[in-house]
């Protein structure tokens, strides 16, 4: 009987000992694998690059290679094709996401690279077309790739104009200069379109914003008249409208400003007057069609002079906005927005914006929310204002510090990010907001800029990374 009591205790003391030592692996494991999570530095697709010897191997930034071979200069035109370099970026780029240690919530596996097509050998601009599964079904971290779901998988394509940055060792150094989707490039059809039957698209607007990169439909103004195209140029239909009286870019006089027009299918608009021309006076006026040009129709906004921005926008068939801005001073001009609720043929004052400085950009998202952006000038709290009651009152974007990349910089956030740009919107309806260092911004050369995104139309905004500006 005492022999069993003691092998009881034995084992029970074994037992605790076995407890004690498991707990005490685990903490230590535990400490290890969040050692190594914190090691890991992720970049996003704006600050990701990759260095390449002269035949395509990948070299780490520690290497060292023999220099006595020809400068990586020639690598984009020997060994090395723009095709390959593309391969090799994305390759290495979703690498980043399949470490051992990484987080849940920041991971991917199954990558499938389904197509690398260059669009122009000259400018390096190819289009990439991947996708991956999340190892989260709850993350929401990979929502700056402009992705969408399909059948369980993330679906990406984007258009990169890929740059080489020479190192003069026999290695160059390739990063994203600037990222697009398809659709902003002009391209119409998608890769994954036919298979996914899960993909977002946005039924409200893609008409009735400013299609202008779009191959369809776009504006031409030739031989002193101003004409559109529904179709890629097939059939062209002139505006009725006096050239003299359009106010056009002063480079090359057969563009437009951007935001004075719109076309698209559901309608097409552009702005004019509110000037002097020739000693005569032409009132601010908008003339547009709702049948793809077959009928145009004009209608007198405003009798103002001395406009120098012109913003028009159908949020849908019945609702729209104008935004102008004339009498510029210096650093000031008054502001006037109108609004349509009958398609374009009467419009009413709603707001004159928040202040009188210069602007910079607008962009009205529905029949209620808007943002105007102005000029920065040192001591803004900020440069971008929201409306939430359909131009009537605007507040200030106010965004957050956020921490540098680089953790060792001494820098103050809000001193190097502070021009904040109109915000774009995608498909799916995210808001994707740039801020700039502005003019004289000198950290990383002034090239790279902050990345913010909303899904909840402005309400909210989220920290995405640092990147390259276009």
């Amino acid at each position: 009987m005492k022999d069993y009591i003691k092998i009881k205790r034995i084992i029970f003391g074994v037992l605790i000992l076995a407890a004690f030592l498991l707990v005490v692996f685990l903490l230590f494991y535990s400490q290890y694998y969040k050692e190594k999570q914190d090691s890991i530095v992720l970049n996003t697709q704006y600050t990701f690059s990759v260095r390449i010897d002269s035949e395509g191997n990948v070299i780490k930034d520690d290497q060292s290679i023999d220099n006595s071979n020809e400068s990586a200069k020639n690598i984009e035109f020997g060994n090395v094709g723009i095709e390959q370099i593309a391969q090799i970026w994305i390759e290495q780029f979703t690498n980043q996401f399949e470490q051992k240690y990484l987080s849940m919530s920041k991971s991917i596996t199954g990558v499938d690279i389904s197509k690398v097509q260059v669009l122009s050998s000259d400018e390096n601009n190819v289009l990439i077309a991947f996708s991956c599964e999340p190892r989260s079904n709850v993350t929401d971290y990979f929502s700056s790739w402009d992705g969408y779901m399909a059948e369980g998988k993330l679906v990406c394509e984007w258009v990169i104009q890929f740059q080489v940055e020479d190192l003069y060792d026999n290695t160059a150094r390739i990063f994203a200069k600037s990222i697009q989707l398809p659709q902003a490039y002009g391209l119409t059809t998608s890769t994954f379109q036919s298979t996914s039957a899960e993909k977002q698209t946005k039924s409200s607007a893609s008409d009735s914003q400013n299609d202008s990169g779009s191959n369809l439909y776009k504006y031409e103004i030739k031989d002193q008249k101003l004409e559109v195209t529904f179709n890629g140029g097939e059939k062209w239909s002139a505006v009725p409208v006096d050239i003299s009286n359009l106010t056009t870019n002063s480079s090359d006089k057969t563009t437009l400003p951007d935001g004075s027009y719109q076309v698209g299918l559901e309608k097409s608009a552009f702005l004019y007057g509110g000037n002097t021309v020739s000693g005569k006076v032409v009132p601010l006026t908008i003339i547009y069609t709702n049948d793809k040009g077959a009928n145009w129709t004009s209608a007198l906004i405003s009798d103002i002079t001395g406009v120098n921005f012109y913003y028009v926008d159908f949020i849908n068939e019945k609702e729209g906005f104008v935004v102008v801005a004339y009498n510029k001073k210096d650093n000031e001009e008054t502001t006037m927005i109108m609004k349509t609720t009958d398609g374009g043929e009467s419009w009413t004052k709603v707001g004159s914006g928040q202040i009188d400085n210069i602007i910079s950009g607008v962009s009205f998202i529905d029949s209620k929310i808007g943002y105007i952006g102005y000029e920065y000038l040192t001591g803004m709290e900020s440069n971008l204002y929201r409306t939430t009651d359909g131009g009537v009152t605007f507040t200030p974007v106010i965004l957050g510090s956020q921490q540098f990349e680089d953790a060792n910089t001494k820098l103050i956030w809000n001193s190097i990010y502070k021009d904040i740009q109109v915000p774009t919107i995608n498909d799916e309806g995210i808001l994707t907001l740039i801020v700039t260092q502005g003019s004289g911004g000198d950290y990383n050369g002034g090239d790279t800029v902050a990345k913010y995104q909303s899904s909840d139309s402005g309400s909210t905004w989220k920290f995405m990374g640092e990147g390259v500006g276009e």
